[in-house]
């Protein structure tokens, strides 16, 4: 079985479930999701432990609309209720099943039907057209008592200037949780498209005469120079980002602030040093922190 969000498939998909209501503490989401192919294989999670195991046994029942409360009766404590829905894909829409889709669901009959998708063009994708008032751009929830939209993942662009140790380990654990990757680096031994996840985008330069990511990109410096860092960071600080941070020691940071005050630049923005404190010096550790502190401010927002 796999895990986390579905970016594509290689078997057509037969079910879905598909949460469509949270109510108190639950380790699940509106929207989330799994898939069941013809090979017998799930893709996707609606937060696991026994409410995603108990789901997976139910879907061979006819009854398509479950309600959950996790108590002690279902063998979980979180204290919350959950509503999920087992859909029967139609083979004309299979192509819509992943997560680059906004899908859009009638209800009839206390059942979920897919009626059809918009991709990330905007382009409708379904035998009937929608209704009025909901579109590509409409948000996961209910919409009266007979839609439910299931909006597409956005992908954060993730940067990373340095395609060393720390970059690497970033990228293997970033990538599965909706960051799109950019690999900057001129050194040919490590601007290795094999070192990284699929649909990578690398980029074999220095980075300096790159055009800056878009404003609601995160880039992160850490090449394996600090001269070319802080030239980066120079170039960088002048455009608007979501998160612009640098990799290194305090001493590092302070001394790169000073030097950004010094030349005429605002720090205000800039975030050194990137990662939470505390959690180890190997490659695998810094990527965890600073992907650590990334999940925790996309989350607070």
């Amino acid at each position: 079985m796999t895990r986390g969000n579905v970016q594509h498939l290689r078997a057509l998909p037969l079910l879905e479930v598909l949460i469509t209501r949270v109510q108190g503490s639950a380790p699940v989401q509106i929207g989330d999701h799994m898939l069941y192919d013809e090979t017998g294989q799930w893709h996707g999670t609606v937060g696991g432990g026994a409410l995603e195991w108990s789901l997976m046994q139910r879907t061979a029942h006819t009854r398509q609309t479950y309600e959950q409360v996790l108590g002690p009766g279902s063998d979980q404590c979180c204290g919350g209720r959950v509503r999920a829905d087992i859909v029967s894909l139609p083979g004309t829409l299979s192509h819509c099943m992943t997560d680059h889709y906004t899908r859009l669901y009638r209800r009839t009959d206390d059942s979920l039907h897919l009626l059809g998708a918009w991709d990330r063009h905007g382009d409708w994708h379904g035998n009937q057209p929608p209704p009025p008032g909901l579109h590509s751009d409409s948000r996961d929830g209910e919409y009266g008592d007979s839609y439910f939209v299931r909006a597409r993942r956005l992908r954060t662009p993730l940067w990373l200037y340095g395609a060393g140790h720390v970059a690497r380990a970033l990228a293997s654990i970033a990538a599965p949780l909706d960051y799109a990757l950019h690999i900057v680096d001129a050194r040919p031994p490590w601007a290795d498209t094999a070192a990284f996840p699929p649909h990578t985008r690398l980029y074999r330069e220095d980075g300096l005469a790159l055009a800056p990511p878009p404003p609601d990109a995160v880039a992160l410096i850490m090449t394996h120079s600090h001269n070319l860092d802080y030239a980066l960071l120079t170039r960088l600080c002048r455009y608007p980002m979501h998160y612009l941070g640098v990799i290194g020691s305090r001493s590092k940071a302070a001394r790169f602030r000073h030097a950004l005050n010094r030349d005429g630049h605002s720090t205000t923005d800039v975030h050194m040093p990137i990662g939470l404190p505390g959690m180890g010096k190997r490659p695998a550790e810094v990527a965890v922190s600073i992907l650590a502190e990334l999940l925790q401010r996309r989350h607070a927002r």
